[in-house]
């Protein structure tokens, strides 16, 4: 018996966003509940640059300014931004610290690019 629905192919169900780890992440609306510690901070962060907190093209909180405030490691603190950035939301830039994706609008700085 087919139980396929006309003009749908067969073939693998979606697969659920994984973090660095495999894990599964969790939509921003239930990562407030989510018991792993760089979720919650993640997704604190993106609930502040949603917003609006921080702009396209503002800088973030150092990992340390983080970690004072949040009272994270700076490893768990790093590791949510590295998933920011890795979902597309933040640019890193070594040695000058991370910043909103996005364009800048006009009177706002745009985030750094490469040293010319």
């Amino acid at each position: 018996m087919n139980t396929s629905q006309p003009g749908r192919t067969a073939g693998p169900p979606p697969q659920p966003a994984r973090d660095m780890d495999g894990e599964i992440v969790t939509s921003d609306a239930f990562a407030a509940s989510d018991p792993r510690a760089y979720i919650q901070l993640a997704a604190a962060v993106a609930e502040e640059i949603t917003a609006g907190k921080y702009a396209p093209g503002d800088q973030l909180p150092s990992i340390r300014i983080l970690c004072a405030e949040s009272g994270l490691s700076r490893q768990t603190a790093g590791k949510a931004l590295r998933l920011l950035e890795r979902q597309g939301r933040i640019d890193r830039y070594p040695g000058l610290g991370y910043f909103v994706r996005g364009q800048a609008t006009p009177g706002q700085p745009a985030a750094p690019g490469p040293a010319s």
